[in-house]
């Protein structure tokens, strides 16, 4: 019998630009010190570093350039491990590291692989981990690494791995939670394994994903999602507006904003904290004082919560006028993009004609050509999503006069509504979109 209960447990993580340099992982191993209760941290790879693997993925690199980025990443991690006392087998982990990242970026020359690319994108959290650890004990904090990969059990879908919820819960507790009694665990975000033991990824910024998988298995009742922002905001702070910092928003709230755009939150977290109401608190690591908390019931249900965009977007239209087999089009064209794997979050139909509305990188010629012995395709290109979040706006008089007024003369390519209570979505051309938000945030969310 354990003396410590795995629902006692906080799982806190850390993304790319907290643990961005030494000074940033100091005052993140300050906030884990002040963690009263047994605790698991996930962290990301130091900012860019991602970015800077990304770029070793290309056919016959040439040997200056592929030197060149392993120096940069090199460099990033030693300005760190600089700082540490008596860092000479900390080094020596670093470099085997580095000389993975070295030999598969090779192999990567010759062949894009998704396997290999799922083993060189997992260094830099291996990376930074090693670093984190090191920092702790450096404040007499008694903390431990542990590979993800031993709790975080995937399919071999490399590159947006599944995780097998079963097996993570069983490696968990039989791996992790022993360790949780007497240290601070330290482990990776983004990361997993196959059952061949092959390293795999969750998807791009899905470190929250694993923070939150953790939570799950662990039966925890809280996660914190440190970033550099304080919190859930009312519009994308990017985007020069008086925005608010939101006290509390609800999962549902949170699953549209993390969908249609906004960049705090990966949008799988999300499930394992619904599916065990999880408190989730997003907060920055500068000022933990500041953040949201997203919770299964809110205080109230503002009509409007927040606004988001998602840039990049294309209308990919598909028509057949042949009117007698209008239930096999649609059917047809909807198998075409479930064997593409495209995800479609927004479509509008007719008996003849299906437009749906997607990232622009999701358009490939196979897909294009598939969908060409379907019917006639269009493809409309730069436009940005616009989406306005909140509650019950299906049933709201008068909001949908408020929200025309305030479009004005802007030309709304496609209109969303009544799919779901919590969103209003519109396509707008990309020119028009941040004055569209500003204007839209002012008279509605102010």
């Amino acid at each position: 019998m354990w003396a410590i209960y795995m629902n006692e447990i906080i799982i806190t993580k850390f993304g790319g630009t907290s643990v961005a340099d030494f000074a940033c992982m100091s005052r993140c191993a300050d906030f884990a010190k002040n963690i009263s209760q047994p605790s698991v941290i996930v962290v990301s790879a130091i900012a860019k570093t991602t970015k800077l693997l990304l770029s070793l993925i290309q056919l016959n690199l040439s040997v200056q350039k592929r030197q060149e980025i392993i120096g940069m990443v090199r460099e990033k991690h030693y300005a760190i491990l600089n700082h540490l006392d008596d860092s000479s087998a900390l080094k020596l982990d670093l470099e085997k590291h580095l000389k993975n990242i070295e030999e598969t970026s090779l192999l990567l020359g010759n062949e894009i692989n998704p396997l290999l690319i799922d083993r060189l994108l997992s260094c830099g959290e291996q990376m930074s981990s090693l670093l984190f650890v090191e920092i702790l004990k450096n404040k007499n904090i008694p903390a431990v690494l542990f590979d993800a990969r031993k709790a975080i059990k995937t399919d071999s879908n490399f590159g947006n791995a599944k995780p097998d919820i079963a097996k993570i819960k069983e490696n968990v507790f039989k791996n992790l939670f022993p360790l949780c009694e007497n240290n601070v665990v330290v482990t990776q975000g983004f990361i997993g394994a196959d059952d061949n033991n092959n390293t795999t990824t969750l998807g791009f910024e899905s470190s929250d994903y694993t923070a939150t998988l953790l939570a799950e298995a662990l039966g925890a009742k809280q996660v914190n999602i440190m970033t550099d922002v304080p919190g859930i905001l009312t519009a994308d702070p990017k985007i020069k507006l008086r925005t608010k910092t939101l006290n509390e928003i609800s999962f549902r709230e949170m699953s549209e904003l993390a969908r249609f755009g906004a960049k705090v939150l990966h949008p799988a977290a999300l499930w394992p904290a619904i599916r065990n109401d999880i408190k989730v608190f997003v907060g920055s690591s500068k000022d933990p004082g500041c953040g949201t908390w997203i919770v299964n019931k809110t205080s109230g249900q503002p009509i409007l919560r927040a606004i988001t965009s998602r840039e990049n977007q294309s209308l990919l239209t598909v028509s057949d006028y042949d009117l007698f087999h209008g239930h096999e089009f649609l059917v047809k064209a909807f198998e075409v993009f479930a064997n593409h794997k495209v995800n479609v979050d927004l479509a509008t139909t007719s008996d003849i004609n299906i437009s749906v509305i997607l990232e622009a990188d999701q358009i490939t010629p196979k897909l294009l050509e598939e969908l060409g012995g379907v019917g006639e395709i269009a493809v409309e290109k730069k436009f940005t999503l616009i989406t306005l979040v909140g509650n019950n706006l299906h049933t709201t008089s008068g909001i949908g006069k408020k929200i025309f007024k305030t479009i004005g003369k802007n030309n709304i390519r496609v209109i969303a509504h009544g799919a779901s209570s919590h969103n209003i979505c519109f396509l707008v051309e990309k020119q028009s979109a941040e004055g569209l938000v500003k204007r839209l945030h002012k008279k509605l969310l102010r």
